[in-house]
C-alpha cells in the first residue's frame, strides 16, 4: 500500500507538474550541451569524426511525449542548443554536413508529438465510452429492480447521466415522463443544452435534457460530443422502452385481474385440458365435491379424476375439437356429493394443442326439464281423458236429438240440459288447463310466496276456498325438493278440482327440524273408496302419479278417503 500511494504521489505531482518537467529538460539540454561541447573539443584533439550528437534526441522525445505537438518547441530548442554548442567547440565540418542533425531533431519531435496525440486522444475516448457504457448498464442494472417506482429509477437516471459527459462537473440532467419530474440539483436552463423526445409508438410522452452550466470549446454540437448525442438518443430510447414495459405490465395485470375476476364469477368448473388429457389448469364449482382436492388436479389425466367411461368419452371430444377447431358441447352424469349428479361440458379450443372446458352442473335443469315433460303429459292425458271424450260425447248426444227432434220433442229438453252440464263440466276442465299452463317463477318468488299466489289464483278461476299454511323453515328445502312438493300441491288441487266437487280445501306444509317435510292435502268433497282405486291405468292417473313421485323422493305417501266424506292425501319426503 505504501509503494503504490508513493507511486500514484510521484506519477500526479511530479510527472503531472509543467514546471518540473520544464526544470528536467532545461538540465538536461545543459547537461547535452556540456557533453557534446567536451566531446568536440576532444574530438578535435584526436583529429576524430566521431560525435556525441544522440544524446540531444532524449529531451526531444521526452517533449513529444510529455506534450504531444507542443513539445516541437523543444525540439527546436534543442536543435539551436546543438548548433550553438558546435561551434563553441570550433569544429570545422563544413555546414552542409551538420545542418541535418538539428532537422532531424524537429522530424523526430514531430513524429513523437503526433503519436502522443493521437495516443492521448484514443485513451480520452476509450474512458468516454467506458463511461457511456458504464451509464447504460448502470441503467439496465436499475430496470432490473423490478420493485422500484417508476419515480426512484428516473431519479436515480438522472444522476447517473452527468459522470458519462465530458465535463462532469459542470453538467445537468433533467428528464419529464409519464407525469414524473426528475432533474439533477445543478440544472438550469442554459444555452449550452442537448435534449431528446421520449417516443413510444410514434407518441411523445416525455423529454431528456442535459445541461452545461458554462460554456466550452465547440464540438459536434455545440460544446457536446456526437457520442453525447448519441448516448442521449439511447438513454431516452431506453427510458421508453422502461415506460413502455410498465404500461405493458400494468395492462397485463388488470387484464389478469379482469380475467380472474370473470373466472371467478363464472359458477362452473373451468379445466385447461391438454390434447393428450393432461389438466393444465383447475378452477373448482363451490359446491363441486371432485375424487380428489382441486390442487391435486394440475399436471394429472382425466382418467385419474374421472370414471374411465367418462374421461374416454371426454378425451373423444378433446380431439374432436383440438382437430376441428369447432366448440364441442357433450353431457355426461357423475357422482357428486353422494348424488349422481348431470353435467354439460362446453369444450373450445384456446390453444395449439389446449381446451378449455367448461363443465356445469345441470342437473336442476334435468329435474325441471323433467317436471315439464311430465306436466305436458299431464295435460295431454287430460285433454285426452277429459276434453276431447266430452266433446266426442257432445257429438254424439247432438246427433242422437237432431234424430229425435220430430220422434220425441219432450225428451229433447232433458239431454239439451245434459248437453249444457257436459259443456259446463269441459269448459271448467279448459280452465284448469289453461290455467295449469301459466308459469309460476319459484326462483323468482321464492317458493313460499310462489305456493301462496299459486294456490289464491286456482281457488278464485276454480270457484274453490283454498286455505294454506306453511310452517317451519322453507329455506332448508333444496331446489328439487321445493319443484316437488310444487307439484304435489298442483296435482292435489288439479284432482280435487276434477273429482271432489269439494268447496274448501285445507293444504298444510310441515317443514320439521327433524329432517322431513309433510304435506298435507283434505278437502269437503264426495270422496272416494281408495281400495277401488286402481293400481294402473285410466282413472285417479294423478294420484299414482303423485305416490311415484313422493316414492322416488325416498317418502311415503298415503291416501284416506270415504264417500260423503272427504278425502286426505298425506305425503311425507326426507329432507
Amino acid at each position: 500500500m505504501v509503494v503504490k500511494s508513493s507511486f500514484k504521489w510521484t506519477k500526479t505531482h511530479l510527472l503531472g507538474n509543467n514546471y518540473l518537467k520544464i526544470g528536467l529538460l532545461l538540465l538536461l539540454a545543459l547537461f547535452c550541451v556540456t557533453t557534446n561541447f567536451s566531446s568536440n573539443v576532444i574530438l578535435l584533439m584526436l583529429r576524430s569524426e566521431m560525435v556525441f550528437s544522440h544524446l540531444f534526441y532524449l529531451p526531444v522525445a521526452l517533449a513529444g511525449v510529455w506534450w504531444g505537438l507542443r513539445g516541437v518547441l523543444v525540439s527546436v530548442f534543442v536543435a539551436a542548443t546543438w548548433m550553438v554548442s558546435y561551434f563553441l567547440a570550433g569544429s570545422d565540418v563544413p555546414p552542409q554536413e551538420y545542418f541535418p542533425q538539428p532537422i532531424m531533431f524537429m522530424l523526430i519531435g514531430v513524429t513523437v508529438g503526433i503519436l502522443r496525440e493521437q495516443t492521448l486522444r484514443s485513451e480520452r475516448n476509450l474512458r468516454n465510452r467506458v463511461k457511456e457504457l458504464d451509464c447504460l448498464f448502470a441503467i439496465s442494472t436499475l430496470r432490473e429492480q423490478t420493485d422500484l417506482l417508476l419515480p426512484v429509477l428516473l431519479q436515480s437516471t438522472v444522476k447517473l447521466i452527468p459522470p458519462a459527459w465530458q465535463y462532469p462537473d459542470i453538467t445537468g440532467a433533467r428528464v419529464v415522463l409519464a407525469g414524473h419530474t426528475c432533474q439533477t440539483d445543478n440544472f438550469a436552463d442554459t444555452p449550452w443544452q442537448q435534449g431528446c423526445d421520449i417516443v413510444i409508438q410514434d407518441e411523445q410522452v416525455g423529454r431528456l435534457e442535459v445541461c452545461y452550466l458554462e460554456g466550452r470549446p465547440p464540438a459536434y454540437e455545440g460544446p457536446f460530443l456526437r457520442e453525447e448525442r448519441y448516448l442521449l438518443n439511447a438513454i431516452a430510447e431506453r427510458l421508453g422502452k422502461i415506460v413502455a414495459h410498465e404500461r405493458a405490465v400494468t395492462a397485463l395485470r388488470k387484464s389478469e385481474f379482469t380475467n380472474r375476476a370473470l373466472v371467478n364469477a363464472i359458477p362452473d368448473i373451468i379445466w385447461r385440458i391438454g390434447r393428450d388429457g393432461t389438466l393444465l389448469d383447475f378452477k373448482g364449482a363451490k359446491d363441486f365435491n371432485p375424487v380428489v382436492l382441486a390442487e391435486d388436479f394440475v399436471g394429472r389425466h382425466l382418467t385419474d379424476v374421472l370414471p374411465l367411461d367418462v374421461a374416454q368419452s371426454a378425451l373423444r371430444y378433446v380431439e374432436h375439437a383440438t382437430h376441428t377447431g369447432a366448440p364441442q358441447i357433450y353431457e355426461y352424469q357423475f357422482p357428486a356429493n353422494g348424488e349422481l349428479h348431470h353435467y354439460e361440458a362446453r369444450l373450445v379450443l384456446s390453444g395449439a394443442d389446449e381446451i378449455l372446458a367448461i363443465v356445469r352442473d345441470i342437473t336442476e335443469r334435468k329435474a325441471r326439464e323433467a317436471l315439464v315433460e311430465e306436466e305436458r303429459t299431464r295435460i295431454a292425458r287430460d285433454l285426452h281423458d277429459g276434453l276431447a271424450q266430452s266433446l266426442y260425447f257432445l257429438g254424439l248426444k247432438l246427433d242422437f236429438i237432431r234424430k229425435q227432434v220430430t220422434r220425441d220433442p219432450d225428451g229433447v229438453v232433458n239431454e239439451l240440459l245434459t248437453l249444457k252440464r257436459i259443456t259446463q263440466s269441459s269448459i271448467q276442465d279448459v280452465r284448469r288447463t289453461i290455467f295449469a299452463l301459466r308459469p309460476v317463477d319459484l326462483e323468482r318468488l321464492g317458493f313460499e310466496p310462489a305456493i301462496q299466489q299459486y294456490t289464491r289464483e286456482f281457488g278464485e278461476h276454480m270457484g274453490l276456498n283454498v286455505l294454506l299454511h306453511v310452517r317451519g323453515n322453507t329455506a332448508r328445502l333444496s331446489t328439487p325438493l321445493e319443484l316437488a312438493f310444487f307439484r304435489l300441491i298442483q296435482e292435489g288441487l288439479n284432482n280435487i278440482a276434477k273429482h271432489a266437487h269439494a268447496h274448501t280445501v285445507w293444504i298444510d306444509l310441515d317443514i320439521n327440524p327433524g329432517g322431513s317435510g309433510q304435506l298435507t292435502i283434505r278437502d269437503d268433497g264426495i270422496g272416494f273408496e281408495p281400495e277401488a282405486l286402481p293400481a294402473s291405468g285410466s282413472g285417479k292417473m294423478g294420484l299414482h302419479q303423485m305416490r311415484e313421485r313422493v316414492i322416488k323422493l325416498g317418502g311415503s305417501f298415503r291416501i284416506e278417503s270415504s264417500a260423503d266424506a272427504g278425502t286426505l292425501l298425506c305425503a311425507d319426503i326426507p329432507l
